[in-house]
């Protein structure tokens, strides 16, 4: 595993998922991610990470992609902006594009747990439709998930009640629990806001003091941990160790258990 080359896919490919794109009319449908939204459209939940959260997953089990997706940025190879001229053309190709990842499943195989998912879990939704298998862990139950569009027979329901952890990741019984529905073994971990904490019904949840003790018995020997922001917040599981949790302002965001 070359963890660079993750990090630096990483960031290419998020600029194909800048919201500036989906702003001028690139929408992912809303039945893959169950809301009205935009992806990734959000201030609390379904946040600009949710698209770095996908990019990683795809930078680390379809890296490829990124020679399919790079001729199609308004840009070519710069770095996306304001003043590029997106034309129709530009958004059916990027559309096809992500329609060809659900055709052909290019995440299958892949195991993702993503911590703090919050109540509109956008990157599970997607990843899973890309053929991921996604679990969640949070302080809410899957039964206050935002659903905007209800699918057919409820499945997006069926699926997350399935593959969701309620917990406190602060409890000592909270990584038991993940292990007892999801027998671990993750590729990759997640989390949009890791240093964050969050206030739920009037209660404050803060995070772990000791990151490590969460990731190492999930994570496999060549998994990686990814922080919110861009790649340079990739980590192997031998650099958990040396991740400390830093002081900050407290978010505010009902439902993340990070």
């Amino acid at each position: 595993m070359d963890i660079e080359k993750i990090k630096s896919d990483t960031d290419d490919l998020s600029r194909v998922f800048t919201i500036n794109y989906f702003k001028k009319g690139v929408r992912i449908p809303r039945n893959w991610t169950g809301l009205d939204e935009p992806f990734g459209s959000g201030t609390i939940f379904n946040t600009i990470y949710c698209r770095v959260q996908i990019c990683t997953c795809l930078a680390y089990q379809a890296p490829d992609i990124l020679d399919e997706i790079q001729p199609m940025l308004a840009s070519g190879n710069k770095l996306y902006n304001d003043e590029d001229v997106i034309t129709e053309q530009h958004k059916d190709s990027l559309i096809k594009c992500f329609d060809k990842l659900v055709k052909e499943q290019r995440l299958k195989q892949l195991r993702v747990l993503d911590l703090g998912c919050g109540i509109k879990p956008s990157f599970s939704r997607l990843a899973r439709n890309f053929g991921a298998t996604v679990y969640t862990v949070d302080v809410i139950p899957s039964s206050e998930f935002v659903l905007d569009y209800n699918n057919e027979d409820n499945k997006m329901r069926e699926i997350e009640k399935k593959h969701h952890i309620q917990t406190d990741l602060n409890h000592q019984e909270a990584i038991s629990k993940i292990l007892e529905k999801t027998q671990g073994g993750f590729h990759i971990i997640t989390s949009a806001h890791l240093f964050s904490g969050s206030n739920y019904y009037g209660l404050h949840y803060d995070t772990p003091s000791d990151i490590n003790r969460v990731i190492h018995p999930l994570l496999l020997e060549d998994g990686i941990l990814q922080n919110g922001g861009m790649g340079h917040n990739i980590y192997e599981k031998n650099q958990c160790k040396s991740i400390e949790k830093k002081p900050e302002k407290n978010m505010n965001r009902r439902g993340y258990a990070w």
